[in-house]
């Protein structure tokens, strides 16, 4: 079971040194508010191509109970958890003391596991270990599946990539009847890492996925880049291994989320092109229920990213006017 709160028990772990040279990296640090549509480097939509728990999904579910067992591989900060992982002072405050999630992402885990005789979920990050309680506090607040952490050395060693290759191989190697899903984003090597696993268990990792926070970089062909979970869901519809159901529950989270709400879309990601989940629902095999939601749904991401624009804007004439 996770842990109620890491507060304490985060705290407790600091030494004094630690708290000084963190504040003042704090302090020394800053992050440039921009606009998030104007990233240098943009990608149309078409190209965008030990004992485990789970909470059972009871959303009606249209796939085969037969299917193949599926496994995830899942990366934490900017991937399921708003973290900013690029700015330090944000991240700083948000990694250990926060617990917002990404809209509809546990419920998309949640519903690809769902049928799975022995589910399995494995959350291999770069965050330190000293965040392990803070980790667990926020997948049980969020109801993500229970599954296995797997963080680095508090000192950061070894690199991220290491770590998450090495730690990849050892699943492989501990459980190897599963196919693998494996989820990240773009803040860092993520892509890198996804790329090269697929090419070393081409027959078990059957997808890979990366959040386009910044969407900056050019992705390899065997990752596929993704905005939100309402377009990851969907596209996971189409390989048959979510249901419609669960699909069009993400959908109508999004419509009947609060504008003000940052899981819908955090200030500092990406605001993704027209035509980013209309290109994917207009196809053939999807049902007419998403293809009527598809464009509401990409409205409302606009309309988030026009609020978020709006108050990034309102900061900037209230600091010009404070230094004036």
């Amino acid at each position: 079971m996770y842990a109620a709160t890491p507060l304490k028990i985060f705290i407790s772990k600091l030494n004094a040194r630690a708290i000084a040279l963190t504040l003042i990296a704090l302090i020394l640090s800053a992050c440039a508010e921009k606009d998030p549509s104007q990233n240098a480097s943009t990608l149309p939509p078409a190209s965008v191509p030990a004992a485990i728990s789970l909470k059972q999904d009871s959303a009606a579910n249209n796939l085969s109970s037969s299917k193949a067992s599926i496994a995830i591989i899942s990366d934490i900060d900017d991937t399921l958890k708003i973290t900013h992982v690029n700015c330090f002072p944000d991240a700083f405050i948000r990694g250990p003391f926060t617990a917002t999630a990404f809209l509809g992402m546990s419920e998309l885990y949640n519903g690809l596991l769902t049928g799975n005789v022995t589910p399995a979920v494995y959350y291999v990050s770069g965050s330190p270990s000293l965040l392990t309680n803070a980790v667990e506090w926020f997948l049980g607040r969020n109801d993500f599946p229970v599954g296995e952490i797997y963080l680095r050395d508090f000192l950061g060693r070894p690199d991220i990539i290491t770590h998450k290759e090495s730690t990849i191989r050892e699943i492989m190697g501990q459980n190897k009847k599963d196919q693998f899903l494996m989820f990240g984003d773009d803040t860092e090597s993520d892509f890198t890492i996804y790329h090269d696993m697929r090419a070393e268990f081409p027959e078990r990792m059957i997808a890979a996925y990366i959040h386009l926070v910044n969407n900056d970089k050019q992705l390899p062909a065997d990752v596929t880049g993704y905005f939100t979970s309402a377009d990851l869901a969907l596209r996971e519809t189409l390989a048959g291994r979510l249901s419609e159901a669960k699909t069009k529950e993400i959908f109508e989270k999004f419509l009947t989320t609060d504008i003000d709400e940052e899981e819908i879309l955090p200030e500092f990601e990406f605001c993704p092109q027209a035509g980013w989940l209309t290109s994917i629902a207009n196809g053939e095999k999807v049902a007419s229920s998403l293809q009527r939601l598809a464009p509401q749904v990409e409205a409302k991401l606009k309309a988030k990213c026009d609020w978020n624009k709006e108050q990034m804007e309102r900061r900037q004439r209230e600091q010009n006017m404070g230094r004036g």
